[in-house]
């Protein structure tokens, strides 16, 4: 590219890397990588990618998530972990890249089960030393995610008064604010089996390292981890958000994408220490097991004041796996993808009281057209029934699985399951 393009390019850069800080972690290793990659040896390619992050970033950004942690009783309850990784030698000259994130969730996380989190800080930068192997850019990049996770802790635990009990007269701050920060729990975790055991089992003079500096900082990294409470837990990498912030590739970005639209992560830790690429095989996924935790967090539909003499509890609409979950109370209408389990369309009614149904709530069978093979429920003032057409084929309707609802004439509540449906498909 001419230097007017390659300008451009950074100028487009500056821009993205702004909003990666900011609010869209995903662009953040893109930014970093195409920064160095345009000025060293600008391609139009590169161009390319650019202006696929900026298309990307316009159609679907990322919106970041502040919650309250059911689990969470008292301000020393929450528990903050930080995970690191690194690509080696995937920068020009030899250099790699490291990766961090940190994340606050409830004490339920610890246990691995899929929980919800908030994303509280995120960082891609090339390491400061040219990496031999591997396991050295790995303890580089994981200090430096237990600096941020002590930094955190710190500061959480100033802000709700734990420093008030600081002595008068000077002493060591480096010790204080260590134990300061033992008031919350921090974990640290990492994809890295060599670097895992170099911090956590060998005891050779070199922690099975193969580089001195890398050693030192292992044993710099396990004293810290010993000092201020932080627990070092090895997960598969497809459990390691931090892979999106070294990596372009598309397929470490899966894992992120999800956390960021679900807000719902696991840090199970496997003491068989089994590698992501096998449990794909077996189909145990991190993004699979997100999913299959997604029942018991669904929540029902928000109450409405047109209809909040109902009981809301009871009313649960979901599609595919979450009709099989504790969620299907007295309704559930499920447009499932399985034909041979779910018939293309399943519509089970419990024992709902009739008054809960009448006359607010009727599910009545349109007379559609043939070519439609759709089934409708509207609002209707009179009695509940329910009606199908003998010549109808529903089992065309499968692939547009859908559902639209809205409840009187200008109040609306909308929840799509599936994305070719319109709301003269379904109408409740």
């Amino acid at each position: 590219m001419s230097s007017k393009e390659v300008a451009a390019c950074r100028t487009a850069l500056g821009a993205l890397q702004w909003l990666a800080i900011q609010t869209q972690p995903q662009l953040c290793a893109r930014c970093n990588l195409l920064l160095t990659e345009v000025v060293t040896d600008g391609r139009l390619e590169h161009a390319r990618e650019i202006q696929a992050m900026i298309g990307e970033v316009r159609q679907d950004p990322s919106h970041l998530r502040f919650m309250k942690f059911k689990d969470v009783k008292k301000w020393d309850d929450v528990v903050f972990i930080s995970m690191g990784d690194q690509a080696h030698t995937n920068r020009p000259k030899g250099d790699s890249t490291g990766g961090m994130l940190t994340l606050a969730s409830g004490p339920e996380s610890v246990s691995g089960k899929v929980s919800p989190m908030c994303l509280l800080s995120w960082r891609s930068w090339k390491l400061k030393r040219k990496a031999i192997g591997s396991n050295d850019a790995e303890v580089q990049s994981i200090v430096e995610a237990e600096d941020q996770n002590f930094r955190v802790r710190l500061l959480w635990s100033e802000l709700h008064g734990a420093g008030a009990l600081r002595p008068a007269r000077r002493v060591d701050l480096v010790e204080m604010a260590e134990e300061q920060a033992l008031t919350t729990k921090g974990i640290l975790c990492t994809d890295s089996k060599g670097g895992y055991d170099a911090v956590e089992v060998n005891e050779s003079p070199l922690l099975g390292l193969s580089n001195l500096r890398a050693a030192l900082q292992a044993f710099q990294l396990r004293d810290n981890l010993q000092r201020v409470g932080c627990n070092l837990r090895w997960l598969a990498s497809d459990y390691d958000l931090a892979d999106a912030m070294t990596k372009k590739r598309m397929d470490s970005r899966i894992g992120l994408t999800k956390f960021l639209k679900t807000w719902l992560w696991s840090i199970a830790y496997d003491p068989n220490f089994v590698a992501a690429k096998k449990n794909r095989k077996i189909g145990k996924t991190a993004v699979q097991k997100v999913d299959d935790a997604l029942g018991e967090h669904f929540s029902p539909l928000r109450e409405d004041p047109v209809i909040s003499h109902h009981n809301l509890a009871d009313l649960a609409i979901s599609a595919a796996d979450v009709f099989l979950q504790k969620l299907q109370r007295e309704l559930a209408i499920n447009a499932g993808a399985e034909p041979e389990h779910l018939h293309d369309l399943a519509i089970n009614a419990g024992e709902v009281p009739e008054q809960a149904l009448q006359p607010d709530l009727a599910i009545i069978a349109r007379d559609l057209p043939a070519d439609e093979h759709a089934l409708s429920a509207a609002a209707n003032p009179g009695p509940v029934s329910l009606s199908e057409r003998g010549d109808a084929d529903l089992t065309s309707f499968a692939p547009r699985a859908g559902l639209a609802c809205h409840i009187g004439s200008d109040q609306h509540i909308h929840r799509s399951v599936g994305s070719h449906i319109s709301p003269r498909n379904w109408l409740l």
